[in-house]
């Protein structure tokens, strides 16, 4: 499963990047509590820090953004593409044991999960589908 292992190859690197913003800041405190006062350090340096801080911050909630994708394309192996390609088109599913049929008229997203809303706004999940036709 390359998911799997996308995923836990995700996991392994955020879980390695444990700096948070008041580490940081307890850094740069003593940064300035220890620091030479005859040769002060530079704003540009000040500066320089901070927007590494950001960019790390950035590259964790990018992170944390792609390991969310990443479980949400697991959970729903249809994509919202793929489930919009069905519209118009005829499907029958099994509902729970009962046969449910109609005409695709649009797609709806809840969370992770991808429905499908037929024409008598029922809503029917992809991997409920049992056959695919053109509209009869």
């Amino acid at each position: 499963m390359q998911v799997q292992s996308a995923q836990n190859a995700v996991s392994r690197e955020f879980r390695q990047i444990t700096f948070e913003a008041e580490d940081f800041f307890k850094l740069l405190v003593a940064q300035l509590r220890y620091q030479d006062p005859m040769n002060p350090v530079e704003d540009r340096e000040f500066i320089a820090q901070t927007a590494q801080f950001s960019q790390l911050s950035e590259s964790r909630r990018s992170n944390e953004l792609l390991e969310a994708l990443l479980l949400k394309s697991h959970e729903s192996p249809v994509s919202l593409a793929d489930a919009a390609r069905l519209i118009g088109k005829w499907v029958s599913a099994d509902v729970y044991g009962s046969a449910v049929s109609g005409t695709v008229t649009g797609v709806k997203m809840t969370g992770a999960t991808i429905g499908l809303v037929l024409d008598d706004q029922s809503i029917v999940f992809p991997y409920e589908l049992v056959e695919i036709r053109q509209e009869v």
